[in-house]
C-alpha cells in the first residue's frame, strides 16, 4: 500500500440509463424495514439509490446520524464500478484498489441533499499498515460525495477510520472493514 492512488477530477454527470434501472429495480423492490426504495437517482458507482446503504448494518457499508444529517459510508473494489461509469470519473478499475465514499444526507427519502463535510480517513491492512487517503469532493447525480482510494495487497481486509466534520462543527467517527480478494479465474486458475 504505498502508492497513493489518484482520481481524476473531472466533474461526474449521472447517467439516465442508472435512474431507469433504478425505477425498474424498485417495481419489485423489498419492502421490509431494512429495504430503502429511494426517488432520489440511482447512485452511478454501485447503483443503489443515492445516499442509502444497500446493506443497513454490514460492516462494508456503515451510517451514522450527526444532528440532522445521515452520514454514509462504504467501500468497494474499483472493479465493481462500472465501465463507463469508472471512464467518466476517471477512475482505474483494478482489483487492488479500493474506493471509500462518503456521503452527508438530509431530508426524507426521494427528496435528499448534500449536506458539506470534511472528510479525513485512513485505511489500515491486516499487516497494520496505515494509509492516508486523500478525500475528493464529487458532484454525483446532482449530490455530493467525498471519494478516496487505496491500494490493497490481495487478499486482504482493509479498516477504514473516518472522521467526519459537518459544517456547524459537530463531528462523529465511523469505521467499516472491507475484504478484497482476487476473483476467481477460469476453471482450476486461482
Amino acid at each position: 500500500m504505498t502508492r497513493s492512488p489518484a482520481l481524476s477530477t473531472s466533474l461526474p454527470r449521472a447517467g439516465l440509463v442508472a435512474a431507469l434501472a433504478l425505477l425498474l429495480a424498485a417495481c419489485g423492490a423489498d419492502e421490509s424495514p431494512t429495504a430503502a426504495v429511494n426517488a432520489n437517482p440511482a447512485d452511478p458507482f454501485s447503483g443503489s439509490p443515492v445516499g442509502v446503504a444497500q446493506v443497513p448494518g454490514s460492516t462494508q457499508q456503515v451510517e451514522t446520524r450527526i444532528g440532522e444529517t445521515t452520514v454514509y459510508a462504504v467501500a468497494m473494489p474499483t472493479t465493481s464500478v462500472p465501465v463507463e461509469v469508472a471512464r467518466e470519473h476517471g477512475i482505474e478499475r483494478r482489483e487492488d484498489l479500493v474506493m471509500l465514499r462518503v456521503s452527508g444526507r438530509r431530508g426524507e427519502v426521494g427528496n435528499l441533499t448534500s449536506v458539506p463535510l470534511k472528510v479525513q480517513a485512513t485505511a489500515t491492512d491486516l499487516r497494520g499498515q496505515v494509509t492516508t487517503l486523500t478525500m475528493e469532493e464529487r458532484p454525483t447525480a446532482g449530490l455530493v460525495d467525498y471519494v478516496g482510494a487505496v491500494d490493497a495487497d490481495l487478499p486482504d481486509t482493509l479498516r477504514f477510520d473516518i472522521r467526519v466534520t459537518t459544517p456547524d462543527g459537530a463531528s462523529e467517527t465511523m469505521q467499516l472493514t472491507r475484504e478484497v480478494s482476487a476473483a476467481p479465474g477460469p476453471a482450476g486458475q486461482p
